[in-house]
């Protein structure tokens, strides 16, 4: 599982919507996946954070259920494992200066990490970079031309 790559919630939601920043690269990138020429995946909690987001913004429950079924058709999942909740504890006692939301990120890198996923690509790389983490954190815009 070393070569796959773990796409995180920003990704899908742009893919998802024309209306945000890099929606046209999120796309190509989702169409990369599911042409299998990336091997990605996506974690369970992203699936409820996507679920979250476009709920807040008034999405019709039956459009979001619709788009995430389009994505769990083209992505395998990976889920935290018996040591996720543990590594993350750890983390956080080590990093003291992380608080609120950013936690979900830390347990989201500790989730790809112990199932064997190495690459994580996300706009919000700042966040996942401080972690300081054996996880090779990639922004699909940086790597634009």
């Amino acid at each position: 599982m070393e070569d796959l790559i773990l796409y995180d919630t920003g990704l899908l939601l742009r893919a998802s919507t024309t209306t945000l920043d890099h929606s046209e690269l999120s796309l190509a990138l989702w169409e990369r996946a599911k042409a299998r020429q990336i091997r990605a995946c996506i974690a369970e909690q992203t699936v409820w954070e996507f679920f979250s987001i476009l709920t807040r913004l008034r999405i019709p429950h039956r459009k979001v259920l619709t788009e995430l079924q389009k994505h769990l058709q083209i992505f395998p999942l990976i889920a935290p494992t018996r040591e996720t909740f543990a590594a993350t504890f750890g983390s956080l006692q080590r990093l003291r200066w992380l608080t609120g939301p950013q936690v979900f990120d830390l347990f989201l890198a500790h989730t790809a990490l112990d199932n064997g996923v190495r690459r994580l690509y996300t706009f919000n790389d700042r966040h996942f970079r401080r972690f300081n983490l054996p996880l090779q954190v990639v922004n699909p815009a940086s790597e634009q031309p």
